[in-house]
């Protein structure tokens, strides 16, 4: 069975996004969506996928993230 929740550190290993700018995004909003359970930040995972899906690929970079060519 594969797991429903990631826990921080695994979302900022999996992502490449640090811990600290996960706290930040919980605190001003922004990022991806989060559960508290019992006191403990937990990352569902198709939210996780969701939140990255919200991003356009790029196939270079100089392509900015509005589109841009």
């Amino acid at each position: 069975m594969s797991k429903l929740y990631l826990n921080e550190k695994e979302v900022s290993e999996m992502t490449g996004i640090s811990r600290s700018t996960l706290q930040h995004y919980r605190w001003k909003g922004g990022g991806p969506k989060f559960i508290k359970l019992g006191g403990s930040v937990r990352y569902p995972v198709n939210e996780l996928e969701s939140f990255l899906q919200s991003y356009p690929l790029l196939s270079s970079t100089s392509q900015n993230q509005k589109g841009g060519k």
